[in-house]
Parts: C-alpha cells; sequence; structure tokens
C-alpha cells in the first residue's frame, strides 16, 4: 500500500484521513478490537464530533488521529502525506506544530503559571522566549484570562484550567485540535463558556476542532457529528439521541 497519496489524491484530499484503522489491545486473557477498518475524513474548518459509548474506542482513534498512539494497522494521511511512515522525528513535529491537544484533566503542569504552561510547547519547538511569553499572553487574553496569567493551575477553576489546556493548544498554531471530553470535567456554565470560544475560534479563524464527546447538547451544537460503534465510523444526524 502507497505511502504517500497521489497527486490527484493530494491536491483534492481532507486535511486529515483515516483510511481503515484497526487498533486491537491483547491480554493474556482476551483479544479486544476497538477499532476495525475505521475510516474517516476531516477536512480543513471542520467542527466535528465523535460519539459513541463508552468503551468504543473514541479517545483511541483520537489518540492515533493525533500520532500519540499507532494502529495495527491503517494509515493516518496529513495533507497527503502517511504521519506514521516518515523519517524520524517526524511524529515529534507533527504533534508539536501540527497538532494542537486538549484532554478532559487539563493536564496542565502544576508548578508552572498559566503564561508558562501556555508558552512550553512553544519552547519546546525551539521558539524565542520572550516571542513565545508575548503569544501566550495574547491567547490567554484572547481566552478571558487576563487577570490570572501569574496563576498556577491549584488557584484556579476548573474552567479556567481549560482554558489555559486550550490557549497551549493553540500557541503553535496547530492546522487541527483534536479535543478528549474537554467539558466532561466542567459544571454547565464553564462547559458553555469553553464551547463558546471553540465555536468562535472556528468561525473566525477557521480553526479545525475534532471533539469526543458524550455529551448530547456539545454534539448538537457541532457542524457534523459521527457515531463510533462496533469499531467503524458512521455520519449521524445531530439531533440524536445519545
Amino acid at each position: 500500500m502507497a505511502c504517500v497519496m497521489s497527486d490527484a489524491e493530494a491536491t483534492t484530499s481532507p486535511l486529515l484521513t483515516a483510511r481503515d484503522i484497526q487498533k486491537i489491545y491483547q491480554t493474556e486473557e482476551k483479544t479486544l478490537t476497538v477499532l476495525s477498518g475505521t475510516s474517516l475524513d476531516i477536512q480543513s474548518g471542520d467542527l466535528l464530533g465523535i460519539i459513541g459509548a463508552s468503551g468504543s474506542g473514541k479517545s483511541t482513534l483520537l489518540h492515533i488521529l493525533g500520532g500519540l498512539d499507532r494502529p495495527q494497522s491503517g494509515q493516518i494521511f496529513f495533507k497527503g502525506q502517511d504521519i506514521f511512515s516518515q523519517s524520524n522525528g517526524y511524529l515529534e513535529k507533527f504533534r508539536n506544530r501540527s497538532v494542537g491537544f486538549v484532554f478532559q484533566f487539563f493536564n496542565l503542569l502544576s508548578d508552572f503559571t498559566a503564561i508558562e504552561n501556555v508558552a512550553m510547547p512553544a519552547l519546546i519547538g525551539n521558539r524565542d522566549q520572550k516571542q513565545a511569553k508575548k503569544e501566550a499572553e495574547h491567547l490567554l487574553e484572547r481566552v478571558g484570562l487576563k487577570e490570572r496569567l501569574h496563576h498556577k493551575p491549584g488557584a484556579l477553576s476548573g474552567g479556567e484550567c481549560q482554558r489555559v489546556a486550550l490557549a497551549r493548544s493553540l500557541i503553535n498554531k496547530p492546522d487541527i485540535l483534536l479535543a478528549d471530553e474537554p467539558t466532561g470535567n466542567l459544571d454547565m456554565d464553564a462547559s458553555e463558556s469553553f464551547m463558546e470560544l471553540v465555536r468562535e475560534l472556528n468561525r473566525t479563524v477557521g480553526q479545525t476542532f475534532v471533539i469526543v464527546t458524550h455529551s448530547q447538547k456539545l454534539a448538537q451544537s457541532l457542524d457534523r457529528t459521527v457515531l463510533l460503534k462496533n469499531g467503524t465510523i458512521s455520519d449521524v444526524d445531530r439531533d440524536i439521541v445519545l
């Protein structure tokens, strides 16, 4: 199987494509097939939700899309290139520069301030420290945390921590942002506020989002929703009852 799309495919291809992804977990007692030929196209500017029952493989798929995990078989194409078939160092750059991640439990560094947490991916990418801090400050102001720049996570609310995580995911201007249950640890007001930010970013700068969620309300607010069931993907109506 080709590791690079043809010129015609690359010209018309989505931003990110999962093609026939299979993921199997093997233990001494049993074999668990989580993804079985899963395929998905993500267009630039998409506001896409992935829903499904607990244990259906949503987070696994998200991690594979972002290059955090590898499938047993299948391919992930980013701008026409198979991310798992590139030379050494490609995946690290892909994760740092092309993809942003937001997780349910924030994954902030407790000993660092909000501005330091946001700047971290830029510093890991060897960007100028002064410029990284300046961009981090701008992003925190954009997500409504102008007065919380120098607070550490322990001094922030859950909603504020998730806003810091969102700002951090944007610091390297990623092509696509992958969010795993980003409102799952927030109350209703904080959830709605976070999603308002997501929709504003999608609308004003065309930021591409893929969001794994259990929330019916969140799923209905997105432009497109797909269902992961029995290891495969299917499009669903936004009014589906989860």
